[in-house]
This record gives structure tokens, sequence and C-alpha cells, in this order.
């Protein structure tokens, strides 16, 4: 069975990311899976919550497992890159 793509408000991503800050479980991965081919949809206000919730979560040191902090680091990443560039295009 084929898997359906479905249009979600990007808020609910905003509240899965929350919802998967610190837990041991596939939610970081499936976050990291949705939320990154959507990132051109999100406005640098939202973008900038996104990391300030991750990088918060970074110093209560509560990202999950090492396996979880690689894949909440690369989110943050990518996240920083397009807040960067949308920096850059604005006038």
């Amino acid at each position: 069975m084929s898997q359906q793509k479905l249009q979600v408000d990007k808020h609910i991503l905003i509240f899965a990311l929350r919802y998967a800050l610190g837990r041991k479980t596939s939610a970081p991965s499936i976050i990291y899976d949705n939320l990154l081919p959507n990132l051109e949809y999100f406005e640098l206000w939202e973008l900038e919550l996104i990391a300030k919730e991750i990088t918060d979560a970074q110093m209560r040191n509560n990202l999950g497992d090492e396996c979880d902090v690689r894949v909440w680091d690369g989110i943050l990443d990518k996240v920083n890159k397009r807040i960067k560039e949308l920096r850059i295009s604005t006038p």
C-alpha cells in the first residue's frame, strides 16, 4: 500500500515538533522527514521559533538519546540555513 501525502497546516508541524523534543522514539525522525521538505512555506518568525524551541531543549539537555540529538542538530542546521537565506533576501 502506498503512503498518501497529506496536507497539514504548518502549525501542526510546530506542535508536533514540540511534542517530539526529548522523546526517545521515532518521533524526531518523523519530524525531520516532514518538516524539512516544507521549510520554504514557513515565515521567518516561524523558523526562528522552531530554532528557539530546539536550542532551548539543547540547553536543558533534553533532546533525547545521542541518535535523537543528531536528528535535532540536522533539523536546526537546515532551519538556520533557511533563516539566513530569508534574512539575506529581505531588504
